[in-house]
């Protein structure tokens, strides 16, 4: 058995993984929200005792009630705050790494999202080798719709928002896990994503990645995009 660090960016429902006894051998989870939303309000939830990292937004008051935003978490934020996740505490943001020195390799994350200031965190997730993963309100064929039309370019995932064990979420994360924890594919993700868009310029890496392609269901299942509805 070994240990792999892997991350989470979703609401706390899904705690039940780390009881898992599958899961919680192979795997050493953490849990991180990145929101717009204000951090007051999420540090008054049952979510907070939970997580490992927070990074959202503030009001400011003026000693009777909320008077202004303080700051908002924009979306390009939120992808600074996936590196600081993925660097470890106390290493600068902007200070280059080797991969082996990262703490959570961008590859081990799993990124759950449900709107356009996501949008750019998921796609940065995708050229990592990353699993972006929209989630939209259950059994609203209209939102639903309307997260395909909007995130469907920038995910491998839309799934009803229903975290419970058993779920479709619940379901479609395990089978990630269990390909994450079997895989022996050391292709870098960024090349059988550019791959995908037909921007290698070397020919010969072009085909070493095609042929890679043919040979590894791993890459091959990574990549396909699967929405389900219900």
């Amino acid at each position: 058995m070994y240990i792999l660090k892997l991350n989470f960016i979703f609401p706390i429902e899904f705690i039940h993984l780390i009881k898992w006894p599958w899961c919680s051998i192979i795997f050493d989870i953490s849990h991180h929200v990145i929101s717009s939303g204000a951090e007051a309000f999420i540090k008054g939830t049952k979510v907070f005792p939970h997580l490992s990292s927070l990074y959202a937004g503030s009001f400011e008051e003026n000693g009777v009630r909320i008077d202004r935003v303080g700051n908002m978490v924009s979306s390009f934020e939120k992808i600074e705050a996936i590196k600081r996740i993925c660097k470890g505490e106390g290493v600068d943001l902007f200070q280059d790494l080797g991969l082996g020195d990262y703490f959570i390799q961008r590859r081990r994350l799993l990124i759950f999202g449900d709107g356009q200031t996501d949008r750019s965190m998921f796609r940065y997730g995708l050229e990592r080798g990353s699993a972006s993963i929209g989630v939209f309100e259950e059994n609203n064929k209209r939102v639903y719709d309307k997260t395909v039309k909007q995130l469907g370019n920038d995910v491998v995932r839309i799934l009803p928002r229903n975290y419970r064990e058993g779920s479709v979420i619940d379901r479609e994360v395990k089978e990630m896990l269990i390909g994450l924890a079997e895989t022996s594919c050391d292709m870098d993700p960024d090349l059988v994503y550019r791959h995908g868009l037909n921007q290698i310029i070397n020919p010969g890496i072009k085909t070493l990645v095609g042929k890679h392609l043919e040979d590894c269901a791993y890459c091959t299942k990574r990549k396909g995009k699967k929405f389900i509805y219900r």
